[in-house]
């Protein structure tokens, strides 16, 4: 296990009631929200985690993954957890 690898999350799962539209695809410029905020923190994690309501999402990068609902993410983490403590081998 390396000292820091620390897995990124990436919390979009709110219903943007008071945004009145879906943050995940909104745009400013011509990247989305999402976009704007991957850019700013990839650089400091390996992998980084969308906890999302929305299937709209569309990363296709190989080290960001998505999870949709608060129980997969919860075992996601926990799954990150076991592996980085050399509980078993990452198979992906």
């Amino acid at each position: 296990m390396s000292e820091n690898n620390i897995l990124g999350v990436i919390l979009a799962g709110g219903k943007s009631k008071r945004f009145g539209n879906d943050k995940t695809i909104a745009k400013l410029g011509n990247k989305t929200l999402l976009d704007h905020t991957i850019e700013k923190i990839e650089k400091n994690f390996n992998e980084i985690l969308i906890v999302s309501n929305s299937e709209k999402i569309d990363i296709k990068k190989k080290n960001i993954f998505t999870a949709i609902g608060l129980i997969v993410f919860i075992l996601l983490l926990f799954v990150f957890t076991l592996y980085n403590v050399g509980v078993f081998e990452r198979a992906i």
